[in-house]
C-alpha cells in the first residue's frame, strides 16, 4: 500500500513497547497515522509514545494485558472515545517460550496458548463490532516465524 494510504488514519496496536509492534508504531506515525499503542510494560511504551510525539501524531498509551477482557474492553473504549474511528487494528502482542515439548509446564502451555491465540481472539472480537458499525477496517493479526516454521528447542 500507499504511504498516503495510512495518512490520518487511526491504528490500534497491541504488543507495541517493542519489536514489531514498536516498528508498526513508529513507521505508521512516519506515514501520517494516529495511534492506540498499548502494551503491558508501559515504562518501554511510554518511550515509544514520546518518539511518536516527536513525529507529532496523536498517540493515546494504554495499559492492555491482553488476557483480560477488562484491559482489552479499556482499551478500545478509550480508542473510541478519542479517535473517533478505527481503521487498523494490529493484534501483535505475543509471546515466545524456549524448551522441549516434554519440559514445559502446562502452566507455560496455558500462558503461551492464553496470550498468543486468545489474545487475539479477544482482541479482534472487540473490535469486530466497531469495524461492522463503520463498514470499514482492516485487521492485521501477527505471527512470528515460530508460528510457522517449527524450530528444535522453540
Amino acid at each position: 500500500m500507499r504511504k498516503k494510504y495510512f495518512r490520518n488514519k487511526v491504528a490500534v496496536i497491541t504488543g507495541a513497547a517493542s519489536g514489531i509492534g514498536k516498528e508498526f508504531a513508529l513507521n505508521l506515525a512516519k506515514m501520517g497515522s494516529n495511534l492506540v499503542i498499548s502494551d503491558i510494560n508501559m515504562e518501554p511504551l511510554e518511550e515509544v509514545k514520546k518518539e511518536i510525539e516527536t513525529i507529532s501524531q496523536k498517540v493515546i498509551a494504554v495499559k492492555c494485558d491482553v488476557t483480560k477482557q477488562s484491559d482489552i474492553n479499556n482499551m478500545a473504549k478509550l480508542a473510541i472515545e478519542k479517535m473517533g474511528e478505527i481503521h487498523f487494528l494490529f493484534s501483535n502482542a505475543g509471546i515466545a517460550v524456549g524448551g522441549l515439548c516434554q519440559t514445559l509446564t502446562i502452566t507455560q502451555w496455558k500462558r503461551i496458548i492464553s496470550i498468543n491465540v486468545f489474545g487475539m481472539i479477544h482482541v479482534v472480537r472487540c473490535f469486530l463490532p466497531k469495524f461492522l458499525e463503520q463498514g470499514f477496517g482492516h485487521i492485521i493479526v501477527t505471527g512470528s516465524i515460530a508460528s510457522h516454521l517449527g524450530v528444535g528447542g522453540f
